[in-house]
C-alpha cells in the first residue's frame, strides 16, 4: 500500500481561483418523488375504493382526476407507502362525474394501460369525434385492458344513487366493476374520459376529458 503524505506550504493550499467546477445535472443519484399517474388504486384510508384517471395541471397545482362519487383520500403506487390526497374541486351533475385532487408527490403525464404497463399520455380526444369510435378501458379492480368497445352516444344523462349526471359518453359495453370508477378510457396514448359506471344493460358511461377540463378548469397533462 502506498504511503500517504500530508502536503505543506503552498502545495497544501487550494485557492478558489484554482478550481474550475462544472455541475452536471442528472449525473448524480438525484431522487424526485414522481409517482402519481393514471390507472392506480385510490383509497379511503386503508380501503381500496376507485382508480385514478388522468394527471392534470390546474389552478391549485398539478393533480389527479377521478370520479366525484369515489370519496377517496389516499393514492396507492406500487412499492410506495400510500400517500395523502387533498380534495380541490368536483363536478357531480350537469358536467359529468369528476373530481380534482392534489397529492404529496408529483403527477406524471402517464397512465397504466394494464396492471404493469405504463404509457405516456400524448393527446386528448375531442368529445365531438367520439361517437362510433373504438375505445379501451382499464380499471384496477377488473384489471384487464379491453379495447373492443364502441362509443354509442355523447351528451347522455343517467341517474345513479339518486344523482342525475349529464354530459356523459355512453359505450355499447364495459368490463368494469366496483373499484374501477374514475379509471381512464383511452385509445393508444390518447385520453378519452373518466369512468362513471354502467347500467343494467351492461353499457358503460364516462365523463369525456374535454367536459372534465371545462368543469374543473384543469388541463390533462400530455407529453
Amino acid at each position: 500500500m502506498a504511503a500517504t503524505q500530508s502536503l505543506s506550504g503552498s502545495a497544501g493550499q487550494i485557492n478558489g481561483s484554482d478550481l474550475d467546477l462544472t455541475v452536471l445535472e442528472g449525473s448524480g443519484p438525484f431522487v424526485i418523488n414522481h409517482h402519481s399517474r393514471g390507472g392506480n388504486w385510490l383509497r379511503y384510508n386503508s380501503a381500496r375504493k376507485c382508480t385514478s384517471g388522468w394527471s392534470v395541471s390546474g389552478p391549485d397545482g398539478d393533480g389527479i382526476l377521478t370520479a366525484a362519487h369515489c370519496n377517496v383520500n389516499k393514492f396507492e403506487q406500487p412499492g410506495v407507502t400510500p400517500y395523502s390526497m387533498d380534495h380541490i374541486d368536483q363536478e357531480w351533475g350537469a358536467k359529468g362525474d369528476v373530481e380534482y385532487l392534489t397529492t404529496t408527490h408529483g403527477e406524471l403525464a402517464e397512465f397504466y394501460s394494464d396492471a404493469t404497463t405504463v404509457r405516456d399520455v400524448t393527446g386528448t380526444k375531442s368529445t365531438s369525434s367520439m361517437v362510433g369510435g373504438s375505445v379501451c378501458f382499464y380499471g384496477r379492480s377488473s384489471n384487464d385492458r379491453t379495447c373492443s368497445i364502441e362509443v354509442e352516444a355523447i351528451n347522455v344523462t343517467m341517474v345513479a344513487d339518486d344523482v342525475t349526471v349529464s354530459s356523459l359518453a355512453r359505450t355499447d359495453e364495459t368490463p368494469s366493476r366496483h373499484g374501477d370508477s374514475g379509471g381512464g378510457w383511452s385509445r393508444n396514448f390518447t385520453a378519452w374520459g373518466i369512468h362513471k359506471g354502467q347500467d343494467n344493460d351492461g353499457k358503460g358511461y364516462f365523463t369525456p376529458v374535454e367536459v372534465a377540463e371545462d368543469a374543473l378548469d384543469v388541463t390533462i397533462k400530455t407529453q
